[in-house]
């Protein structure tokens, strides 16, 4: 995966954004205004993360707004619409825009090794955009390591002495990868990398009985909310729907059992919750690329 940093931001700001009541359209900035709600809505061709140092800033996106106060992450996928407020000045952030390109080629989403990964890359006639897994409003636990980080890319890349471009990549797939574990897809979450605390005490819940009969129904039950406002506001915490989210913690449940090469396919189906080992098959190959036998041989 090749990170492309296009800009990279330190702000300091004493008062709200403005822009004039008209359609601004650039090589990056594409401002329109919206006179029903009489403020301008923006958009970027690539993916924005903010992390917010101090006061605090709220990002309207359609119907949805995200508030973002101190040691929070907001993360726009490109060509998103949204609105700006610094609902808490004086305001300091950093920004980052970027892309991530992968190979055309179809390849496992599992680590690779060296050999293969070379093949892939060298082979690769063209790339394609990667969308991180992201949500879109972040409360990351180890925020103090995720702002180290995105201080280090500013530097690097405002300072551009040798070697900025590895060490800038390298801290960016750093950070990243952080925040990936801990609001996707680590195994011993305590859920409080997620902003709604309603949803946070739901993923908390399936880490720890993904193995049990899980229905959205219930889950929205013990949230104390109503089903499609459940659904929604999960979706929006963690770019997954319920569903979507506990195939993902049971599939990677199963991969550390078949690792492990001590239980068969239908017993590591049965400790990971799926109803049936042909159900366990047809999500393992739609969510790691290969079957289970496939990764148990490529384990090996």
């Amino acid at each position: 995966m090749l990170p492309i940093i296009y800009h990279v931001g330190y702000e300091d700001r004493e008062e709200e954004w403005e822009y004039p009541e008209a359609v601004h359209q650039g090589k990056v900035l594409n401002v329109q205004y919206d006179f029903s709600r009489t403020h301008y809505v923006r958009s970027l061709p690539f993916h924005l993360i903010v992390m917010v140092l101090k006061g605090s800033v709220t990002y309207h996106i359609g119907d949805e707004s995200y508030l973002a106060e101190e040691n929070r992450v907001i993360h726009i996928p490109a060509h998103t619409p949204h609105h700006i407020s610094a609902t808490g000045v004086p305001l300091r952030y950093i920004w980052i825009h970027y892309q991530l390109l992968v190979p055309e080629q179809s390849i496992p989403i599992m680590p690779l090794s060296p050999g293969d990964e070379i093949s892939v890359f060298k082979g690769a006639v063209s790339f394609k955009e990667a969308l991180p897994e992201l949500p879109i409003l972040m409360k990351p636990r180890n925020y103090y390591t995720i702002k180290s980080l995105m201080k280090s890319i500013l530097e690097e890349v405002w300072a551009e002495k040798t070697g900025w471009l590895l060490a800038s990549r390298s801290y960016f797939q750093s950070m990243i990868t952080h925040l990936y574990r801990e609001v996707t897809v680590e195994e011993e979450r305590t859920g409080t990398g997620i902003a709604d605390p309603h949803i946070a005490v739901i993923i908390e819940h399936i880490h720890s009985s993904f193995a049990s009969k899980l229905t959205v129904e219930g889950l929205a039950l013990k949230a104390n909310l109503s089903l499609n406002y459940f659904i929604s506001n999960f979706k929006k915490c963690t770019g997954f729907t319920p569903g979507e989210y506990v195939a993902r913690v049971r599939i990677q449940y199963a991969k550390k059992l078949i690792r492990e090469g001590i239980k068969t396919v239908s017993e590591i189906s049965d400790m990971a919750g799926f109803e049936s080992v042909s159900y366990f098959s047809r999500v393992f190959k739609k969510i790691e690329g290969l079957t289970p036998g496939e990764f148990k041989h490529t384990e090996v």
